[in-house]
C-alpha cells in the first residue's frame, strides 16, 4: 500500500512539473540602435507580436535599449525619433496614440535617470528613416527566445 502511495505522488509530481515547465517564460532583450554607425540617443523601440500586446523601452543617450517581459517568437521592430523632434510643434506624433507614446517614453526615461542617478540633459533628436516607425514598413525582424538576449540594430538608409 505504501509503494502505491509513493507511486502516485511521484507521477503526481512528475506530472506537475512536466506541466509547469511547459509555461511561456518571458524573454529579456537588450542592445543599441544606431543609425550609420552612431547612436540613436534617444526615441523608443517597440516589439511587435500579431494578437498580443506590443512591449517598447526607452533609447538611452548610447542608443542602448532594454525590454523585458516579452512573448517568445518572431516580433517585428520599430524604431520612432520623430516625437523627439523640436520643429515638430504639431500634434503628437500618432495622434491620441502618440499621446500614449509619448507618455510610456517620459515614465521610461524618468526609470532610466533614476536607476543612473543621473538628472542629464533630456534625450537628444535623430532624425531616421521614416521606414523603420511602421510595423507595416519596418525591415526589422527578431526571434525572441525565453531567458536574456542581446540584439543591436543598425539603420540604414
Amino acid at each position: 500500500m505504501l509503494k502505491v502511495r509513493l507511486a502516485s505522488v511521484l507521477s503526481l509530481s512528475l506530472a506537475l512539473a512536466v506541466g509547469c515547465s511547459s509555461s511561456e517564460t518571458p524573454g529579456i532583450i537588450s542592445g543599441r540602435v544606431t543609425y550609420r554607425g552612431e547612436p540613436v540617443p534617444g526615441g523608443m523601440i517597440f516589439f511587435i507580436s500579431e494578437g498580443k500586446a506590443p512591449r517598447s523601452g526607452a533609447l538611452g543617450p548610447d542608443g542602448s535599449y532594454r525590454v523585458e517581459d516579452l512573448p517568445e517568437g518572431e516580433m517585428v521592430v520599430t524604431v520612432e525619433t520623430e516625437s523627439l523632434n523640436p520643429k515638430n510643434k504639431t500634434r503628437a506624433y500618432g495622434g491620441a496614440k502618440g499621446e500614449k507614446v509619448h507618455a510610456k517614453r517620459r515614465e521610461m526615461e524618468a526609470k532610466m535617470k533614476e536607476s543612473k542617478g543621473d538628472q542629464g540633459p533630456p534625450p537628444e533628436y535623430r532624425k531616421i528613416p521614416r521606414v523603420y516607425a511602421d510595423p507595416k514598413t519596418s525591415p526589422l525582424r527578431v526571434t525572441i527566445v525565453a531567458g536574456r538576449q542581446e540584439e543591436n540594430f543598425d539603420l540604414t538608409d
